[in-house]
């Protein structure tokens, strides 16, 4: 954040998604992923290509586990 790069925060959150799945905590890993989703809609920005496929995996297996209710 001291960096003001919204670009590098949406980044850590996808991040930091990843690893909440990975720790077994899919309602956090959705969460955080959906805050760097809105934050990029906010100012425009788009998943870079190379993590595109990533983040879609993760949301659909968050939704897969959590189901679509919870999600």
């Amino acid at each position: 954040m001291a960096a003001r790069s919204t670009a590098s925060v949406t980044v850590c959150l996808a991040a930091q998604a990843r690893l909440a799945f990975a720790q077994d905590d899919p309602e956090r890993a959705a969460r955080l992923q959906s805050a760097a989703d809105g934050l990029r809609r906010r100012v425009g920005l788009r998943v870079w290509p190379t993590l595109r496929q990533a983040e879609a995996d993760l949301i659909a297996r968050a939704r897969q586990t959590l189901g679509t209710d919870r999600f």
